[in-house]
């Protein structure tokens, strides 16, 4: 099983990024090194042996789900999920879940407005746009955005920092002090003021389809 983790930060590694691969306890020597690595928790990349280990943060630890989202990304536990899926009515609908992996190893999408699990059935679409770590702020920006929403809708979101996604920025306007800014976070607290913040793309939005 492939899974996700941080770098546990410290000398010769200042930024926590993430790595993919075997999760071990008992990693492999260094390359041309006689020395045991001490135990403790590990990704190994693979490729040469021992030369793509990485000791890691084992509060970050994800599985990998097997699962692939819309863009062909493969869904980890603790991403954060934009599911689409159709109403009663068959209107095109979309709310925001956790990625979770049962006590049967699969994959379970829960709705961390409602804590509702999500029927994930042939037609709908999964969309990764972040993760519990880098986005700890995300759940409360979202109940903050639906609780102010006269419609109690969900805004569109096509990914949390659109750096890395498909459209460049947000355009922000906090309601208490007035103030405009633009950022790559998608965000709805003010860093000035700590109002609520109207996060808007700068560009118009085009959502996928449901065939994909």
């Amino acid at each position: 099983m492939t899974y996700r983790a941080k770098i546990k930060t410290g000398k010769g590694c200042p930024f926590p990024i993430w790595v993919e691969g075997e999760y071990t306890t008992e990693p492999p020597r260094k390359p041309g090194s006689s020395e045991d690595r001490p135990k403790g928790h590990y990704i190994d990349k693979g490729g040469y042996p021992g030369a793509n280990v990485y000791e890691i943060d084992i509060k970050t630890l994800c599985r990998d789900s097997g699962i692939e989202d819309l863009a062909g990304r493969p869904i980890f536990e603790n991403d954060f999920v934009r599911y689409i899926h159709l109403d009663q009515e068959g209107k095109v609908i979309h709310s925001y879940c956790v990625a979770v992996i049962g006590a049967g190893g699969e994959l379970e999408m829960v709705d961390f407005m409602t804590g509702e699990i999500m029927n994930r059935a042939e037609e709908n679409r999964l969309k990764v746009i972040g993760n519990v770590f880098d986005n700890d702020s995300f759940m409360e920006d979202m109940e903050r955005a639906y609780e102010d929403s006269g419609s109690r809708c969900m805004p569109y979101i096509p990914a949390i920092n659109v750096q890395f996604g498909d459209y460049p920025y947000w355009k922000l306007k906090c309601r208490k002090c007035g103030r405009m800014a633009f950022g790559i976070i998608f965000t709805t607290k003010c860093t000035e003021c700590g109002g609520f913040v109207d996060c808007t793309l700068t560009t118009e939005i085009k959502k996928e389809s449901l065939t994909g």
